[in-house]
C-alpha cells in the first residue's frame, strides 16, 4: 500500500480540504483585475500550508478561460545574474510553446540586458537604483540609440496590450528562499511588474517574506504592501478536518502492518495530547504518516502502538527534543528485571552524580521549549518511571533539588504491565525503538510471551525451548515470571515439567556458583502457588514428578516445597513433604551407578539423600561401583567450586576452594581409601570412557586428564610437577 508522498495536489477530486470552490472564486478575481498596466497578487500562507494546492485547483479554472500560466520557481536558481537570466529565459521559452513567439523573444533580450544592471540594486534602500541609472543601463544594450531602445520597449507592450486576457506568471516555493534572494525576486517583481497583461502570482509565507525584506531596518510590511495589489491569504484549515485527515492518515499508514493491538488503551491519550497538537497542516500530516509507516513496519510489533506514534510526533516535528532521549533512557525508564534499580542507576543509565546534572540539564531544556506541554504529556504518559526524578520539587537551588531527585525517588511503576504491552517506559523497549537492535533482555521477554501461550502443553513448550539456543534459556524462565499474574491451574503440571527437565542442561552463568536453581525453583513456586490449598500442590506435585528425567531436578522441586530449614517453601503438608523425601531417597538408592552418572547435578542428589539419611537415624546406602559416577561427582564439582583447574595458575584456588567438597566425597563413599580405589579404576577405564566424558559430560579429553590430576592431588596434597 503506497503513502501518500508531500506533493501538491492538482485535480479537484484529490480536495480533502474543500478549498475548489473557494480557488475557483480566487481566480475569477485575479481575471477581473485591472492588469493594464501589469499587476502582482500574493497567495499567502505558513510553509506546509497548501498555497501550492490550492493554486493548481484555481490553475484548472484559468485554463478554462484559455489563460497562459507559467510557473518559474525561484528556489532552483541563486544568485542575482542568475536569477533575473533565468527568470526571463523560463518565461520566453514558455511563451514560445504558447505560441506567443514574439513577445518570448522581446522578452529574452530585455531579460539579458536588465540581468546586466543587477549590480546597481544595492543603491536605493528600496531595491531600486535612480531611474536614469537604470534607464542608460537597461536600455543602451538594447540598441545603438535610446530611441531606438524604446520603440523596442514600446513594441513589447503593445503586443501584450493586443492581448484579450493575462498572461499569469506564477512564482512559488519564495519562503524556501534564503533574506538576499528573497529581495532578489521581489526586486524582480517590482521592475518588470509594469508589463500590461503581465499577472505575476507570488506565492509566499507573509511573515517569513516581511523579515527578510526588512533586514535594512525598513518596514517590510509596507515594501511588501507597495508590490502587491491583490493579496489574499489561504483560508485557515478547519480544525475538524484536519483531524479527521490525521486520522485517516493514520490509518492508511497502518493498513498492512501486523502485530500492533490498535486497541492499545494509551493510543486516545496519546493522539491527544502529543500527536494532534503538532499538526498544523497537511504537510505535516503527510511527513507523519510516512514517518510512522516506515518506523512501525521496521519494528514488526515489538514497540506498543502508542509509544510509536508519540515518539514518531515528538521525532519529526521536535527533533531537539528528540536528540535528549538517548541521553536519559536511565532516568525515564523501569530496568529490565535482570538488573535492580541501584543497578540500573549506577550502571551508566541513570542518575549518579554526574549524570544526573547532565540529565538535569536536559530537563529543564526540553521545559524550556515552546511546545513544553507536549514534552510534559510524552514524559507522563509515556515514561511514568520519569516520575521519580523530573517531577517538580519544591527546592529552588539545583544542587538541593538533586539531592532530593537521589534521595527521595518515588517507587518504580510495576514492571509486568510495561513488558507485555511493550511499552517504551521499560529500558530495553525504548533501546530497541531507539536503535532498532533488540537487546537479550527484550527477546528473552517475548520468547518469555510464547512460551507461556504454549505452558498448558508440555509436548509444545518443549519443543519451543529446545529450539532456542540453551544459553538463552535462563533469561527465558526468568522473564516467564512476569506473566505471573496470568498463570492458571491449567498450567501448573505442563510447565514445570518442562521447566524441572531443562534444569540440568542450564548453561553456567559464570565460573562462580550459578544461580540457576534458585530461578528454576523460583518459577515453578509461582505457577503452584496458583492452586488453592495443600492437598492441590500435593496432588500436582505427585503427578509432576513421573514426567521429570532426572533425580537432581525431582529433588529440586521436593526441596522448594518442602519443610527442610532454610530450603523449604513449606506449601503442602510436612507428612506430605516427608513422604515425597522417602519416596526420591528410595529412588536414588535403587539406582545404578551408571544411571546416576547421567545426572549432571549428582552433589544434590547425594548431599539431599545424606539429609534424608541423616533425619531418619541411618546410614546412607552404598555408592554404586562405577567409574562413570565417580567421574560424574567429579566432574560436578569441576563446573562449581573447582572451576579454573584447567590451568596452573588456578590450580592452587581450586585446591582451596575444593576442600569442603572433597571431604563431602570422601564422607559418602564411606572414606579417603575407598575413594582413591574407586579414582584408580577411573583411570583404569578413562580411555574407555573418553567418548562417554565427551558427550555427557561436555568434557574435552585433555579437561578430564587435567581433573584427574586434581582429584590426585588431593590424595597426595602434592602438587605435582
Amino acid at each position: 500500500m503506497a503513502i501518500p508522498g508531500d506533493n501538491p495536489i492538482r485535480d479537484p477530486d484529490a480536495d480533502v480540504l474543500g478549498r475548489a470552490d473557494e480557488a475557483k472564486k480566487f481566480a475569477r478575481r485575479v481575471l477581473e483585475l485591472d492588469a493594464s498596466e501589469g499587476a502582482v497578487v500574493g497567495v499567502f500562507g505558513p510553509w506546509g500550508s497548501g498555497k501550492t494546492s490550492f493554486l493548481n485547483l484555481a490553475r484548472k479554472e484559468l485554463e478554462q478561460e484559455d489563460i497562459p500560466v507559467i510557473d518559474f520557481n525561484p528556489w532552483l536558481f541563486s544568485g542575482t545574474e542568475q536569477l533575473v537570466g533565468r527568470f526571463f529565459d523560463e518565461i520566453s521559452a514558455e511563451l514560445k510553446i504558447r505560441n506567443l513567439a514574439k513577445i518570448g523573444n522581446a522578452l529574452q533580450k530585455y531579460g539579458n540586458a536588465l540581468a546586466g544592471a543587477m549590480d546597481l540594486w544595492g543603491l536605493d534602500p528600496w531595491g531600486l537604483p535612480p531611474v536614469g541609472k537604470i534607464i542608460t543601463a537597461v536600455l543602451k544594450p538594447l540598441g545603438k540609440q535610446p530611441r531606438a531602445a524604446n520603440q523596442r520597449r514600446r513594441k513589447i507592450e503593445t503586443a501584450l496590450q493586443k492581448r484579450d486576457n493575462p498572461i499569469i506568471v506564477v512564482l512559488d516555493d519564495v519562503e524556501r528562499l534564503s533574506a538576499s534572494e528573497i529581495r532578489d525576486v521581489f526586486k524582480l517583481v517590482r521592475l518588470t511588474a509594469g508589463f500590461p497583461n503581465i499577472v505575476y502570482v507570488v506565492l509566499c509565507d507573509r511573515l517569513r517574506v516581511e523579515q527578510a525584506l526588512g533586514e535594512k531596518g525598513l518596514p517590510g510590511k509596507d515594501y511588501l504592501e507597495k508590490i502587491i495589489q491583490l493579496p489574499y491569504d489561504l483560508p485557515q484549515v478547519p480544525g475538524h478536518i484536519l483531524d479527521q485527515q490525521l486520522r485517516d492518515a493514520i490509518e492508511n499508514a497502518l493498513a498492512g502492518i501486523e502485530n500492533f493491538d490498535r486497541n492499545d488503551e494509551l493510543l486516545p491519550q496519546v493522539y491527544r495530547e502529543v500527536v494532534q497538537p503538532l499538526m498544523r497542516n497537511m504537510r505535516d500530516i503527510r511527513r507523519y504518516a510516512a514517518a510512522i509507516w516506515g518506523t512501525l513496519a521496521g519494528l514488526e510489533g515489538k514497540v506498543a502502538l502508542a509509544d510509536v506514534l508519540g515518539l514518531e510526533a515528538v521525532r519529526v516535528f521536535m527533533p531537539d527534543v528528540f536528540k535528549l532521549l538517548p541521553g536519559m533512557v536511565g532516568g525515564l525508564t523501569v530496568p529490565p528485571i535482570s538488573r535492580s534499580a541501584d543497578e540500573h542507576l549506577a550502571g551508566g543509565r541513570g542518575f549518579d552524580d554526574q549524570l544526573m546534572k547532565q540529565d538535569e540539564k536536559s530537563i529543564e531544556k526540553l521545559r524550556g521549549e515552546p511546545k513544553h506541554e507536549v514534552v510534559e504529556a510524552m514524559r507522563r504518559i509515556l515514561f511514568p518511571a520519569g516520575s521519580r526524578y523530573i517531577d517538580p520539587i519544591a527546592q529552588d537551588d539545583p544542587n538541593e533539588r538533586l539531592a532530593a531527585l537521589r534521595h527521595q525517588p518515588q517507587p518504580m511503576p510495576p514492571l509486568q504491565p510495561l513488558l507485555t504491552d511493550r511499552r517504551v517506559a521499560y529500558e530495553p523497549v525504548l533501546r530497541l525503538y531507539l536503535e532498532r537492535v533488540s537487546g537479550d533482555d527484550l527477546l528473552a521477554f517475548y520468547d518469555a510471551g510464547r512460551a507461556f501461550e504454549m505452558m498448558t502443553d508440555s509436548e509444545a513448550l518443549h519443543q519451543f525451548m529446545q529450539s532456542l539456543d540453551p544459553s538463552r534459556w535462563r533469561n527465558v524462565i526468568v522473564h516467564l515470571r512476569e506473566f505471573e499474574n496470568r498463570f492458571q491451574e491449567e498450567h501448573v503440571v505442563p510447565g514445570i515439567v518442562v521447566l524441572l527437565n531443562l534444569l540440568p542442561d542450564i548453561p553456567e552463568k559464570s565460573a562462580f556458583l550459578p544461580d540457576v536453581q534458585p530461578i528454576v525453583g523460583g518459577t515453578v513456586l509461582r505457577l503452584l502457588k496458583v492452586l488453592k490449598g495443600a492437598d492441590a500442590v500435593e496432588n500436582a506435585v505427585r503427578r509432576i514428578l513421573p514426567g521429570v528425567t532426572t533425580l537432581s531436578s525431582k529433588v529440586e522441586l521436593v526441596l522448594d516445597i518442602g519443610h527442610q530449614e532454610n530450603a523449604g517453601s513449606k506449601i503442602v503438608s510436612e507428612t506430605a513433604a516427608g513422604e515425597l523425601e522417602k519416596a526420591l531417597y528410595e529412588e536414588a538408592r535403587a539406582a545404578s551407578g551408571d544411571d546416576l552418572a547421567g545426572d549432571r547435578n549428582l552433589t544434590q542428589v547425594f548431599r539431599f539423600a545424606k539429609a534424608v539419611a541423616d533425619s531418619s537415624g541411618c546410614l546412607l546406602f552404598k555408592i554404586p561401583d562405577s567409574a562413570k559416577l565417580i567421574f560424574a561427582l567429579l566432574a560436578d564439582y569441576s563446573r562449581t567450586a573447582w572451576r579454573g583447574f584447567e590451568t596452573p595458575s588456578g590450580w592452587e584456588d581450586a585446591l582451596e576452594r575444593g576442600r569442603g567438597h572433597w571431604d563431602f566425597l570422601i564422607e559418602i563413599y564411606g572414606g579417603e581409601e575407598v575413594l582413591k580405589a574407586r579414582i584408580e579404576d577411573l583411570r583404569a577405564q578413562f580411555e574407555i570412557l573418553k567418548p562417554w566424558i565427551v558427550e555427557t559430560q561436555k568434557m574435552t579429553p585433555d579437561a578430564a586428564a587435567r581433573l584427574l590430576d586434581l582429584a590426585d592431588e588431593f590424595l597426595s596434597r602434592t602438587k605435582p610437577d
